[in-house]
C-alpha cells in the first residue's frame, strides 16, 4: 500500500502533536472520571465504617458498665481460679505417668550386672539422680551410655569416682530430663 502524503513535513509534525495532546486529553478526562465516581463511592463508606466503630466502641463500653454493676466479675472471677485449680490438676496428673514412664524407662535400660537402688527425681528442676551398684565398670559405662541414648534425658553426668574402682562399683549419676 502507498503512503502519500502531500502536507509539508512541518504541518504533519504539528498533526502529530495535536494527535498526541488529543490522546493524552482523552486519557486524562476519562481517569479524572474514574477518581472522581471512587471518591463518590468511597467517601460515604469512609464515614459510614467510622460511625459504625464509634457505635460498637459505644455498645462494648455500655455492656462492661452493666457486668461491673450486676456482678457478673465475681462470678467470672470465681470461674477463673476452678479454671486454674483444674489445670493445676490436669498439669500433675500428666506429670505424674511421665515421671512413672520415665522412671521405668531408667529400670529398662540398666544392663546386667547394674543394679539401681534409688531414683530421686524433681520433675521441677528437671533433675534426677540414680543410685545403684555395679559388678564391673564395663556394665556402668554401657548403662551410661543408654541412657545417654534414651528420648526423656538431655545429658548424663558421671562423677569420675564412678570409674576408679573395677569391680562393685557404688554409683551415682545426674541426669538432665526433658519432663
Amino acid at each position: 500500500m502507498l503512503n502519500l502524503n502531500l502536507l509539508p513535513y512541518q504541518e504533519q509534525k504539528n498533526l502529530r502533536y495535536e494527535l498526541y495532546i488529543k490522546a493524552v486529553w482523552f486519557f486524562g478526562f476519562w481517569l479524572s472520571m474514574l477518581g472522581f465516581i471512587f471518591l463518590i463511592l468511597a467517601v460515604p463508606a469512609y464515614f459510614f465504617s467510622v460511625l459504625q466503630l464509634a457505635d460498637v466502641e459505644r455498645s462494648r463500653d455500655a455492656e462492661a458498665a452493666s457486668l461491673k454493676t450486676s456482678g457478673a466479675s465475681s462470678i467470672e472471677n470465681e470461674i477463673n481460679i476452678f479454671s486454674e485449680r483444674l489445670k493445676l490438676i490436669v498439669k500433675r496428673e500428666n506429670t505424674r505417668y511421665s515421671a512413672a514412664d520415665f522412671i521405668s524407662e531408667i529400670f529398662s535400660r540398666a544392663p546386667v550386672g547394674v543394679v539401681v537402688m534409688m531414683v530421686n527425681l524433681d520433675a521441677k528442676r528437671q533433675e534426677a539422680v540414680i543410685s545403684g551398684i555395679a559388678k564391673e565398670r564395663g556394665a556402668l559405662l554401657r548403662f551410661v551410655d543408654a541412657l545417654k541414648d534414651s528420648a526423656d534425658v538431655k545429658s548424663v553426668s558421671s562423677p569420675v569416682a564412678n570409674i576408679i574402682k573395677e569391680e562393685d562399683i557404688t554409683f551415682s549419676l545426674s541426669l538432665r530430663t526433658k519432663l
